[in-house]
């Protein structure tokens, strides 16, 4: 009998967002979990910016999505595709199906089961593919512990997760982006308020820089109009060191933009009257204020 195979992806950041999948061409059913041997935390540092990452460590314990990747829709190249938009930093490395068990919230599971190899009765939480169909009930049986599960029907699973090459520390001059957090932390609402409380406490390395970027998004796939309500939600949900340290940027950003006002409007005077020597000194400020203003171009 020839295999077929299901291929499911674990997201631990943006990608827990139901609209942020959708950008790449993913919406089906999807399942909160719990990880054993999985540490995410701010791992993923560059020049710029700090982005999630995650690796795999003995005792530790982290929080997700896990979601399927269709198979009428070309999974393999569905595939390619996450892997350009995670990065060059990160590799695609296949689990252990033991290490994942479904999240229960204290008034008990959301969903009745995970999808390996059961039936799933519906999906309490996120976005259903109309297109994706339920898995046959038939008894499993794991194989060598790699993440493989053989069915009835000759059917493999595997199940993926983006970790780092290489874990990096959190450096001073790389600011976490606040819109970046705010669709991380929207997309683990979605499926509890509870869940999304245990995922911000397991994330590890929330100290150090804050871009305060909200209200003109730095991040690429960033939420528009974040509704005020939801902004003070997020903001409950998320640990004080990261809110006293945007609160510390935007604070010294204040300043910087009343004096970067007043250069404007000498820049545009010397501008009127052809003065060359004054127009290179105050853009030579101009320039030295905006530095000043944004800690991630430091």
């Amino acid at each position: 009998m020839a295999r077929t195979q299901r291929h499911f992806l674990v997201a631990y950041g943006s990608l827990m967002s139901t609209e942020s999948r959708g950008r790449t061409g993913m919406l089906g059913s999807s399942w909160p979990i719990v990880l054993d041997g999985i540490r995410v935390g701010w791992s993923n540092v560059y020049h710029s910016a700090t982005f999630l990452g995650a690796e795999e460590k003995k005792g530790a314990k982290s929080f997700g999505v896990l979601f399927e990747v269709p198979k009428d829709k070309n999974p393999e190249q569905l595939l390619k595709q996450f892997d350009k938009r995670e990065g060059p930093k990160y590799k695609r490395k296949r689990i252990n199906i033991g290490s994942i068990s479904l999240w229960e919230s204290s008034n008990g599971a959301l969903d009745p089961s995970l999808p390996f190899g059961s039936k799933v009765e519906g999906n309490a939480v996120g976005i259903r593919d109309a297109d994706v169909k339920d898995a046959d009930p038939t008894p499993i049986e794991a194989k060598d512990g790699v993440g493989v599960v053989k069915m009835e029907q000759e059917v493999e699973e595997f199940v993926w997760i983006y970790v780092m090459k290489n874990w990096q520390s959190r450096q001073p001059g790389s600011a976490v982006l606040q819109s970046y957090v705010d669709v991380v932390i929207t997309g683990a609402c979605e499926y509890h308020d509870e869940f999304c409380k245990e995922w911000v406490a397991s994330c590890d390395q929330w100290g150090g820089t804050v871009k305060s970027d909200r209200d003109s998004p730095v991040y690429p796939r960033g939420l528009r109009a974040l509704p005020e309500q939801l902004a003070v939600k997020i903001d409950g949900l998320l640990p004080s060191a990261h809110i006293k340290a945007r609160a510390k940027q935007e604070k010294r950003r204040k300043p910087s933009k009343r004096r970067l006002a007043e250069v404007d409007r000498k820049l545009s005077d010397a501008r009127r009257i052809g003065n060359q020597h004054a127009i290179q000194r105050l853009m030579k400020t101009r320039k030295a204020l905006l530095k000043a203003d944004d800690p991630s171009q430091k």
